[in-house]
């Protein structure tokens, strides 16, 4: 009993703090909303300019390339000007380089506009995660993984809005041009609740020792950086493979071959949710190790029983369990070290995309030559080495003295 109370008492938290956590929960609702839009309009933008679905794959490429691209340069300015100084330009400019593919008069136009989009899209989402790290500083306890939740809100709003106008006829322009005009409003507001820039002390306690100069990354964020990998190409997976599986080799209809992606994204939400408190209850190693386990064994189980519903309980489960890992990794990356908390935070990020994006193109090769059912069983050993090296996430041990609440800077 005394447990549980452990788990959901909380300390009050200063009306500043409480603030800054609506503001980052702003940035990640936009960032959700913006990609769940594009995505649902995908077939209009292609059908637009008439190409098939090579030209497509090339261009959405060009997405991820612009994504990647662009992460090292951003974590650089965010150690260098604050998270805050990435977040309200990137911000804005999100909302706006929605418009860019609707508008692209030709193909050309179009990879150039989805590259300007992916390098917007990812620099919001390193400075948006340094930022929720300092507000989860300023909080003195786990937090993080709510902000991922209201992403997956965001996503949900984004899909049924996109959806809903396609439904109705509506172009793919001015669906993009109502998104912008609503998400601007957000990213409007939402800087004047954002913490202070650096220099300014909001919390009194004795600063931590400085961590030791580094030019690149140690050796603890190179391997968090594999751990988010690992995470993101098991999402994609699930992603871009459930329905297929479920469809071509277990027999079942479009419609409930769909059910597969839709169950694992509604538990990843949930598990998100519930996150913090099991992190503040667990631990974030512990929370990583069981997360990893039970998804792992849910999904392998899942997989095993060779049946519609027994496919759809795994990929539930397995996405219950990833839940809560990204945000645990995201928040020991940025607090290994300070002094370099954004170069190594936008490592981490681009090295989770580049599995993202990849993840699924090797799956579609294992499956090629081992069969999708096992092929799907790839991410499920990732996902286990994810639980054996979750000890890498303890604090280092010069963060070990710094107080639960700490100056935050932004």
């Amino acid at each position: 009993m005394s447990d549980l109370r452990k788990l959901f008492a909380t300390a009050p938290v200063d009306l500043r703090f409480r603030k800054a956590r609506w503001a980052v929960n702003g940035y990640f609702f936009v960032m959700g909303t913006v990609a769940a839009t594009w995505a649902v309009r995908i077939p209009d933008i292609k059908a637009g300019l008439g190409i098939d679905k090579s030209q497509l794959s090339f261009a959405l490429l060009a997405f991820g390339i612009g994504s990647i691209f662009c992460i090292p340069f951003v974590g650089r300015l965010v150690d260098r000007f604050s998270s805050r100084a990435v977040c309200v330009p990137a911000g804005l400019l999100a909302c706006v380089v929605l418009m860019l593919p609707a508008l692209a008069p030709t193909y050309f136009w179009l990879v150039v506009g989805l590259f300007c989009f992916g390098a917007v899209f990812n620099s919001l989402d390193v400075g948006m995660n340094a930022h929720a790290v300092e507000v989860e500083r300023a909080y003195g306890r786990p937090i993080m993984t709510s902000f991922h939740a209201v992403f997956s809100v965001g996503g949900f709003a984004g899909s049924l809005f996109g959806g809903a106008l396609a439904a109705l006829g509506v172009p793919a322009l001015p669906t993009f041009a109502a998104g912008t005009v609503l998400m601007l409003v957000i990213a409007c507001l939402a800087p004047f609740w954002l913490l202070p820039r650096p220099g300014t002390r909001t919390v009194s306690a004795e600063p931590a020792a400085a961590a030791p100069r580094r030019r690149g990354p140690s050796f603890a964020v190179v391997v968090l950086a594999l751990l988010a990998m690992f995470c993101f190409l098991a999402e994609g997976s699930v992603a871009d493979w459930s329905s297929l599986y479920l469809q071509e080799n277990l027999r079942t209809s479009a419609g409930v071959a769909a059910i597969g992606y839709g169950v694992f994204s509604v538990t990843m939400t949930i598990g998100r949710f519930i996150g913090d408190r099991l992190a503040m209850w667990l631990g974030p190693v512990r929370l990583v190790q069981l997360s990893a386990g039970v998804g792992a064994l849910g999904m392998a189980v899942g997989l095993l029983v060779n049946h519609p519903v027994g496919a759809a309980i795994g990929f539930g489960v397995f996405g219950f369990g990833l839940a809560s890992i990204v945000p645990q990794i995201f928040t020991a990356t940025a607090n290994r070290n300070p002094e370099r908390g954004g170069r190594d935070l936008g490592a981490v990020v681009g090295t989770g995309y580049a599995g993202m994006l990849l993840g699924p193109v090797g799956i579609g090769a294992a499956a090629s030559l081992i069969g999708l059912p096992l092929a799907l069983g790839i991410p499920v050993v990732l996902v286990v080495v994810i639980a054996v090296l979750a000890p890498i996430l303890r604090p280092a041990p010069a963060a070990t003295t710094e107080p639960a609440a700490s100056p935050v800077r932004s």
